[in-house]
């Protein structure tokens, strides 16, 4: 039960206790107490900490503030840029109010500033912004960046897909525009060039092999499947993609991967009455040259269709293919020395079928084509050394010595040249070292044109030339000194056929002078000594012979000497016996001679020279030389018709060699049968003009016509 007496009691505890406290907390704490000045600092430290929290969120929050006015400002600027003045002037005013920061509104008044209406730009007017314009340019650029990128690296595979290449010639398309099949033709003419020339062969004369300064590499189409045609009508796609597109697009990149490379390319038509081709290179730096053939129909048929025989299609194609041959492998060169070249080559052809029998009426063509040749490119020395050789086997001996003595002046030594440097050296340049093998050559020819004269001052000069050409007058040359070797031997041939004429001068060589006197002539044989010396000919030539067997079994294991120079090493050496027992028997051991000996002697030398010069007939096919010389022999062992055929194969390789004319007619007159005489008179050509004397005194005894119609 509440009492009055209880509260007054509990109300006055509590004021004393009330009073205590007040007491306690007003009294002064003393200052050396060190529990009441730690409680301070505490006090006071705690404070401090209060107020730099309030600080940091204070800041905290203006910064945060400060970054969305800014961002509303930013926001503000762009819609200032793109025209929208009232929105960004709104937001701008808004940030103002609600801020007293300087950088804000510094940045505020900077755009209110900005914030000005302009003219309407070009991009205005046609409805197009900056930024859709900057998008735009952006797409661009990355598009041809990207284009760029892929060019560079297609360019970069081009490149290394083209440099393993770089020097192999690419023979691309041939465009056939005939039905004659001239394209595959053209392709097999043009790896025909790549492959050594052989050499052609004539008896003593040294002829010259047509050579190029380089061999290129050439790379000729293979059959290949076309998957551009070979898809081309089947409709198949593969998620959208044609496989004929796929072909397509195959074939079009590996043309462009080989677009770089040398190639050729060209086409054969038929243009009027004439079958052409054409061929067209272009080298890795873009230069481009092109050569053309032609050749006219030889017939036409029933039906008006022009015909174009065999030897035709293959000559056209051979024109064109060696002349883009000879441009590619010869840096520099021209399409008129191309041109003059080609013919040279014709020349040459022309003049192998004629020494090999295949075609004996073209030895005039040859000489025409030779002298073309060296008109089109003066400068071509080839064409004037095989001028005079078609000249010397035409039997115009002084017109063939010009052509060399020419060639001898132009290429007469006048030091020697560096590739490299064009500066004297004492290694000489390739076309230096061919020159100078090419004026041997026409040193040497000249003398076996004089030796072929068949005069005695002339064979006398032969020798002289010759032994100029025999290194130190060695009579086995050094085999390894090229081309001085294979030149100096045949030179040792040559001179030992020269010595062999000597017989045949020997009343020249002994006496001084050729008496016609019978018993002159025997009182001259039978004087001391003369048979003796003739007799020192044949061991002089059978000594010289023997040594170039010698060598000839010395060379046969040499890769350096070619079998068509071994064979005419060893014709050389047969050609010179055959010559040297020929000329004894007819010309000494003939009559008048004295006592059967001399008899027996002559037909002994006779047997081993018809065996000597069937030796060369199998060795070379057998030339007017040859073929004289057996006719000779056959007429000298009294085998008349066999000497008359020989003798008949003569002049179906010239027509105008007089002397087989001359020999046919003598012997068929010594044998009494005068219709084979008259024959031969009347078969000597109309525009023939005889030069031999007793050639002459039988047309006037048989009265025949010196020109008959």
């Amino acid at each position: 039960m509440f009492k009055p007496s209880m509260v007054l009691r509990y109300a006055t505890t509590a004021v004393v206790a009330l009073a205590c406290c007040l007491t306690i907390w007003g009294a002064p704490q003393p200052k050396d107490s060190p529990v009441t000045e730690s409680a301070q600092t505490a006090a006071q430290k705690e404070q401090a900490l209060r107020e730099q929290e309030a600080k940091r969120g204070n800041e905290e929050k203006a910064e945060r503030i400060k970054k969305k006015q800014m961002a509303q400002l930013y926001q503000a600027k762009q819609w200032s840029t793109a025209g929208l003045y009232d929105k960004a002037s709104t937001t701008v005013s808004d940030v103002l109010k609600e801020t007293d920061d300087p950088d804000v509104v510094k940045e505020a008044r900077a755009i209110m500033e900005q914030n000005v209406p302009k003219a309407p730009s070009w991009l205005d007017k046609i409805g197009l912004s900056k930024a859709t314009l900057f998008t735009f340019a952006a797409w661009w650029v990355d598009a041809v960046v990207g284009i760029a990128a892929l060019y560079g690296f297609l360019k970069m595979v081009q490149f290394l897909w083209s440099k393993p290449k770089r020097h192999k010639w690419r023979v691309g398309a041939i465009a056939e525009g005939t039905t004659l099949g001239l394209a595959d033709v053209i392709v097999q003419s043009l790896s025909k060039w790549s492959g050594k020339t052989p050499a052609v062969t004539s008896g003593l004369l040294k002829l010259e092999r047509l050579q190029l300064s380089a061999s290129p590499r050439l790379e000729l189409p293979e059959t290949e499947l076309d998957l551009a045609d070979a898809l081309k009508s089947v409709a198949l796609t593969f998620g959208g993609v044609s496989l004929s597109g796929i072909a397509n697009a195959g074939k079009g990149l590996r043309g462009w991967l080989n677009a770089t490379r040398p190639s050729i390319n060209g086409k054969a038509i038929q243009s009027g009455s004439e079958l052409c081709v054409i061929l067209t290179s272009r080298d890795s730096k873009g230069t481009t040259n092109t050569v053309t053939a032609s050749v006219p129909a030889t017939a036409t048929s029933s039906l008006g269709a022009l015909i174009f025989n065999l030897a035709d299609i293959k000559s056209v194609a051979e024109s064109a293919s060696y002349k883009m041959f000879y441009l590619i492998s010869k840096k520099e060169s021209t399409v008129i020395e191309a041109e003059a070249v080609n013919k040279l080559r014709e020349g040459m052809n022309l003049l192998s079928q004629y020494i090999y029998g295949q075609n004996p009426g073209q030895l005039e063509t040859a000489y025409l084509a030779f002298r073309q040749a060296r008109t089109m490119q003066a400068d071509l020395y080839e064409a004037y050394l095989y001028e005079g050789i078609t000249l010397d086997l035409m039997l115009q001996h002084d017109e063939a010595i010009k052509r060399f003595e020419y060639l001898e002046e132009k290429l007469k030594e006048t030091g020697t040249k560096s590739v490299e440097t064009g500066k004297n050296s004492e290694v000489p340049s390739v076309d230096e070292e061919y020159h100078r093998s090419l004026r041997l050559k026409a040193t040497y020819n000249k003398a076996i044109s004089l030796f072929r004269k068949y005069k005695y001052a002339a064979t006398k000069d032969a020798a002289h030339v010759l032994e100029s050409l025999i290194p130190n007058n060695e009579k086995l040359p050094n085999t390894e000194k090229l081309p001085e070797s294979k030149l100096g031997s045949m030179a040792l041939a040559a001179r030992a056929t020269v010595i062999a004429q000597y017989p045949k001068y020997w009343q020249e060589e002994l006496c001084g002078d050729r008496s016609k006197d019978v018993k002159e002539v025997l009182g001259r044989k039978l004087r001391q000594g003369n048979a003796a010396k003739v007799e020192s000919w044949i061991k002089d030539v059978q000594g010289q012979t023997a040594n170039l067997t010698e060598l000839l079994a010395r060379i046969k294991v040499d890769p350096s000497w070619e079998e068509s120079e071994k064979q005419q090493l060893a014709w050389a050496i047969k050609n010179a016996l055959g010559s040297v027992y020929l000329n004894c028997a007819t010309y000494f051991f003939a009559e008048p001679y004295e006592g059967d000996g001399w008899k027996d002697r002559r037909t002994e030398f006779l047997t081993h020279a018809y065996d000597a010069f069937q030796e060369c007939a199998m060795l070379i096919t057998p030339g007017i030389e040859i073929l004289t010389n057996l006719a000779k022999v056959s007429l000298e062992l009294d085998r008349v018709q066999q000497g008359c055929n020989y003798l008949q194969q003569a002049i179906e390789m010239n027509s105008t060699y007089e002397y087989a004319y001359y020999r046919q007619a003598k012997a068929w007159e010594e044998k009494g049968q005068t219709a084979k005489v008259l024959k031969i008179l009347k078969s000597f050509p109309a525009n023939g003009n005889p030069v031999i004397e007793r050639f002459i005194e039988l047309f006037c005894k048989y009265d025949a016509q010196l020109h008959p119609a």
